[in-house]
């Protein structure tokens, strides 16, 4: 048995991965690089976003649903999502419980998490839907191309992101693009100044060549000469690396 389902206007951002990849390849190595692709909808009008993530960690599933909120342009009540490690760290029927950051996403924003009972696809089946159709008109459509960065790749599906709201429905009035700006944004609640960071910190010893080697990023960055041999703390977000000497800042890299 099935049940038709009614979404409010601008209620839920329905988020889910991609099961096929998407890739791009290094043109100094020839490295291929492999994407994870993150889809979010509003299911009231169908207004669709996608984007390559560089894997479904926490950190790169949080930069997406950012990405997802500034294509909006504007924030839902609830995001909803299945039961993805990066999102859930215990499933239960009634009350999940949500990664920390991403509970830090949520207080940012002002917004809801829920997440779907477990195999249960149907509870957010206006994205599972959507999966399908962005094979068909967005992998589709570059299967034959070539990119050289992950922000290439982006570009190339923002494109055929916006034939796909702008094409008419099948069988009614209207695109996505203009329900969604007619019906749902408006409902939605204006995005605070600033977009949430995830802040990391470690620490590391400024070495003989006044530099701090940074292992997540696997790069090494500069300080004053006069540090040599000081343990420092990093700081440091998607954008930005900061390096103190106790409670003094010594330096900021991009």
């Amino acid at each position: 048995l099935t049940l038709a389902m009614t979404h409010s206007p601008g209620e839920v951002m329905q988020v889910d991965f991609a099961g096929k990849k998407l890739c791009w390849i290094d043109i100094h190595t020839g490295e291929v690089h492999e994407c994870e692709v993150l889809v979010a909808v509003m299911p009231h009008s169908q207004y669709t976003f996608a984007i390559a993530l560089p894997s479904q960690k926490t950190a790169d599933f949080i930069a997406g649903l950012n990405a997802a909120l500034l294509f909006f342009g504007k924030r839902p009540q609830i995001i909803l999502s299945d039961n993805l490690k990066a999102y859930v760290i215990r499933a239960d029927r009634y009350e999940p419980q949500f990664n920390d950051l991403c509970v830090q996403l949520a207080a940012h924003y002002g917004i809801h998490l829920q997440a779907t009972r477990a195999a249960k696809p149907k509870d957010k089946a206006s994205v599972e839907n959507m999966v399908s159709t962005v094979y068909t008109r967005i992998y589709a459509p570059l299967r034959n191309e070539t990119y050289h960065s992950r922000a290439e790749l982006n570009a190339a599906i923002v494109q055929q992101l916006d034939k796909h709201n702008r094409l008419s429905y099948q069988k009614k009035e209207g695109t996505r693009k203009s329900i969604f700006s007619t019906y749902e944004l408006p409902q939605m609640r204006d995005l605070p100044p600033e977009l949430f960071e995830i802040k990391k910190t470690t620490s590391a010893k400024a070495q003989r060549n006044y530099h701090v080697y940074l292992g997540e990023e696997k790069n090494y960055y500069s300080l004053p000469y006069r540090y040599v041999g000081k343990q420092t703390t990093i700081v440091y977000t998607a954008k930005i690396v900061e390096i103190y000497v106790g409670h003094q800042r010594v330096a900021l890299h991009k």
